[in-house]
């Protein structure tokens, strides 16, 4: 692949995507907040080392211009959509496509990429979203096996369903991007880093798969506020 890859260990111990509702209840359910609250306070807790960054181009991290997102309800839940970063390319239950070369487009690709890796969606749109739009190699290999291991897994609506509330890019450049999505479930606040990268060939994002090639349970962290967050939900 000709695009640059941001090295995957930037990401830090983030939280999950609004459609891997299961594994996130999972996580509400059997995580003590304590475990996690000098590392939600500490705002040094992300830190990217910018030498690894410095042939990349990187700009600061930015607040895109998403004025223009509608959110719409697709196997029961809201996605974003923008004339401006995408995806051009939709249908309802599919895999979305061609997000713009930008930070507001980087954000709507992690986001629905992400999403349509996991439930609700059906098994179709989910091996085709990761065969796809995911970033090569061991780790897809070895998510994708995961995924059709789980597919006849019974899956329960959580009664509190998680509803996207923010974000932040902590790194963009023409390369590739780190995005922070954080969501809502009920009184808890949790947020979760996405990696992806510009393919040239597609002429469009492709999001890294989980750091344990496996699920998104290590991308998890509990957030004690949304401060840091610009405000962003259906």
């Amino acid at each position: 692949m000709s695009t640059m890859r941001i090295p995957s260990r930037l990401i830090v111990v983030a939280t999950l995507a609004l459609a891997v509702v299961v594994a996130f209840s999972w996580w509400l359910a059997t995580t003590d907040p304590s475990d996690d609250e000098a590392s939600s306070n500490d705002p040094t807790a992300f830190q990217a080392d910018e030498t690894e960054h410095a042939d990349a181009s990187p700009t600061a991290p930015t607040v895109p211009d998403l004025s223009d997102v509608q959110w719409t309800y697709d196997s029961g839940r809201a996605y974003p959509y923008s004339e401006a970063a995408g995806p051009a390319e939709w249908s309802a239950g599919q895999p979305a496509a061609g997000f713009a070369h930008s930070p507001g487009g980087a954000i709507l690709a992690a986001f629905h990429i992400c999403a349509r890796s996991g439930p609700p969606f059906s098994p179709e749109t989910r091996l085709a979203t990761i065969d796809e739009q995911m970033t090569e190699g061991p780790s897809r290999d070895s998510f994708r096996t995961a995924v059709e291991n789980s597919l006849n897994d019974p899956y329960q609506e959580p009664q509190d369903v998680p509803v996207v509330s923010g974000y932040i890019v902590h790194f963009y450049s023409d390369a590739g991007a780190l995005v922070e999505i954080a969501i809502t479930q009920g009184e808890l606040d949790a947020a979760y880093i996405l990696e992806v990268e510009w393919d040239e060939a597609q002429e469009d994002w492709r999001l890294h798969p989980p750091a344990n090639g496996e699920d998104w349970q290590e991308e998890f962290r509990q957030i004690p506020t949304l401060e840091a967050f610009t405000a962003w939900g259906p």
